[in-house]
């Protein structure tokens, strides 16, 4: 009888093993059935497309589509989507920052994804728009710019009878979109001549900006042309300059030079 034990013994292993593969086997089916299930849902249902994406902070709506469109040819080509297909929202990271290289006009941008209202939202800030930079090699090229990073900001037509600061500049290469003209040191400098030439008396016909030198080749309504250095603090330069000609007649000064800290030299006419 010893022998027929052994023989049960083996088979009900042999069973057992078998039994213990079919539910392997099963509970992977039902595994991958679950996973392929939930990648066609994610995929395809509906429920996960994206709704819409709101740009906050931007009131012009050319810079609205072109936020829209950056964020969109960013996230909806990697390979995220590549995978979970276009406009899924979770092709979009939960959050984050961008650098605005892409995006001159902008000094920040930020995003969030909304799970619930299956949204995207971008917060913008703007630069604020100061004057505009003309340069001048084989074609004229016309930008705004701030004057908190001196970046171009976008492109303008060349402008003609305007109040808004125009600066001119000759230069062997043109500027080119989102460039930084001037570092923060010079660009407040700038804005101190700016604020200067704000006042009627001293109102500028022209701005012209000597890169070599780092001057400014000022032409005032109704007065000389005076050159204005950006390489110290002008201030006192031109307070010096303001009371000079309140003093004396512009008509009988041709040109004042304002190139030495704390000197003021002049021609007469």
């Amino acid at each position: 009888m010893e022998p027929i034990r052994l023989v049960s013994s083996r088979r009900a292993r042999e069973r057992n093993l078998r039994d213990r593969q079919m539910r392997l086997f099963l509970a992977s089916a039902l595994f991958f059935s679950v996973l392929v299930s939930g990648y066609a849902l994610i995929r395809y249902g509906s429920i996960f497309k994206i709704t819409g994406i709101r740009v906050l902070g931007l009131q012009d709506e050319s810079n609205t589509r072109e936020v829209v469109e950056y964020l969109t040819e960013k996230f909806e080509g990697g390979a995220a989507a590549r995978f979970l297909g276009s406009n899924n929202i979770f092709a979009w990271p939960r959050s984050g920052a961008l650098h605005t290289t892409d995006l001159p006009f902008l000094s920040t941008v930020s995003f969030s994804r909304k799970l619930f209202s299956r949204r995207i939202d971008v917060e913008t800030t703007p630069r604020e728009k100061f004057g505009i930079w003309c340069s001048h090699s084989d074609k004229t090229s016309c930008f705004w710019f701030d004057i908190t990073e001196g970046v171009l900001l976008e492109e303008t037509p060349t402008p003609e009878g305007t109040i808004i600061p125009v600066i001119s500049e000759n230069s062997e290469r043109g500027r080119v979109l989102g460039e930084q003209v001037l570092d923060a040191e010079h660009l407040s400098r700038l804005a101190i001549v700016f604020a200067f030439i704000e006042d009627p008396l001293f109102s500028a016909k022209s701005v012209a900006f000597d890169q070599s030198l780092d001057e400014l080749r000022i032409v005032l309504v109704k007065g000389p042309s005076v050159r204005v250095s950006l390489r110290f603090d002008p201030g006192s330069n031109l307070t010096a300059m303001g009371e000079f000609l309140k003093n004396k007649s512009s008509k009988t000064v041709k040109s004042i030079d304002l190139t030495v800290e704390n000197k003021l030299y002049w021609t007469a006419s």
